[in-house]
């Protein structure tokens, strides 16, 4: 993907997980596009369906988390790495309220949502692992 292009994605899923946060999944596209800087098209080439919009909105809030646990266990011991993961990712579930269980119902593959939720856990807890032989 073009540079210019991911950033029309990256703005249209911050503006969209704003939206929703406020009005709801079913707030009107231009709302959206307006608060990304984009137009209404540039949403639709990106995510042709509300669904595809929902679901990246929660898989980039699942990626943010997945992606906190390596910087996290890099800075701090163990337990309080994973104390503060935890309140990153309870913040981030309560954002999504509802976001989820509706992504769930978007996914293609039956399953597919709580496998992907899987394997960025998975992530998580080898970023936040001890490395063998540290003296944390």
């Amino acid at each position: 993907m073009r540079a210019d292009a991911q950033r029309n994605v990256d703005a249209l899923i911050k503006a969209a997980r704003a939206v929703f946060d406020t009005s709801g999944v079913d707030a009107p596209a231009k709302e959206i596009a307006d608060l990304a800087g984009v137009g209404v098209g540039t949403l639709y080439r990106h995510f042709p369906l509300r669904s595809d919009l929902v679901k990246a909105v929660v898989e980039s809030g699942i990626d943010a988390c997945a992606a906190a646990g390596p910087r996290l266990g890099a800075v701090h011991e163990p337990g309080e790495a994973l104390a503060e993961w935890l309140r990153q990712y309870t913040e981030f579930l309560g954002t999504e309220r509802g976001l989820a269980a509706i992504a769930n119902l978007c996914m293609p593959v039956p399953g597919e949502g709580p496998e992907y939720n899987r394997r960025m856990v998975a992530l998580l807890i080898d970023g936040l692992r001890v490395p063998s032989g540290s003296s944390r």
